[in-house]
């Protein structure tokens, strides 16, 4: 099943919050939402949220933020919004862009001001490791980039902040999930990813490289403490 919907919110949250389970749940019960206001039954097979094929719809990944924290999804083409994040996008927390049945994160982590906070290219996809993004510039290059490949992109706004992803140390590293072994992640530092991605370019798979389909290919969801290293358990 493709995943990637269920690690672009585990990544937008910085943690294994949600599996594939929890989305299909989210999406039946948008069915059936949408049945009563609507009046209708929809057919069986027929949802307009998922499908088999793990493509989940973007009331599905609103679903995920709402219960987790009152957070909301804001389409950035609305004039006001596409004007405050076009011109400011780093004072933003994190973004959520979709193409097709295809979904990843941005993300904001540290502490201090926006300044001096970095951000991340979470797509588990596209790219063999976390991409550190240099700053406002290139990160303001990579949204206007997305949106001319036809993504529709998403910024994450709510009453409480996106979390990080330590509660006792700062940022410095990555949490990485693969699809072939569940929920479970390993943290690496900084310095890991680098070399993670470093070894993709030897074997020629570059980070910024077209999708192979190979759902069983890394994906990332945390910016975590520098030196450590454990590992998740699965969600239950």
């Amino acid at each position: 099943d493709n995943l990637c919907a269920v690690h672009c919110v585990n990544s937008l949250l910085q943690g294994p919050y949600y599996n594939g389970a929890d989305l299909n749940s989210f999406a039946r019960e948008l069915d059936r939402e949408e049945e009563a206001l609507l009046g209708t039954k929809i057919a069986d097979g027929q949802s307009q949220n998922y499908d088999a094929s793990g493509n989940y719809s973007i009331g599905v990944i609103e679903k995920c933020l709402k219960r987790f924290g009152e957070l909301k999804c804001v389409n950035i083409m609305g004039s006001k919004t596409r004007s405050e994040v076009l011109s400011a996008p780093h004072l933003e927390s994190g973004y959520v862009c979709n193409q097709s049945n295809h979904w990843f994160s941005l993300r904001r982590v540290g502490s201090g001001s926006p300044a001096s906070q970095t951000w991340w290219n979470l797509d588990s996809l596209r790219l063999q490791a976390p991409a550190k993004l240099s700053g406002p510039a290139e990160l303001s290059s990579l949204i206007q980039s997305v949106v001319g490949q036809g993504y529709t992109v998403f910024v994450v706004r709510g009453n409480v902040p996106l979390p990080q992803p330590s509660k006792t140390a700062n940022s410095g590293g990555m949490m990485t999930l693969s699809s072939n072994n569940g929920m479970k992640g390993m943290y690496l530092t900084e310095r890991e990813a680098a070399e993670m991605a470093a070894r993709a370019k030897t074997t020629g798979s570059t980070s910024g490289g077209a999708p192979s389909g190979d759902e069983g290919g890394a994906a990332f969801t945390m910016i975590a403490p520098s030196g450590v290293r454990n590992h998740e358990q699965p969600q239950k």
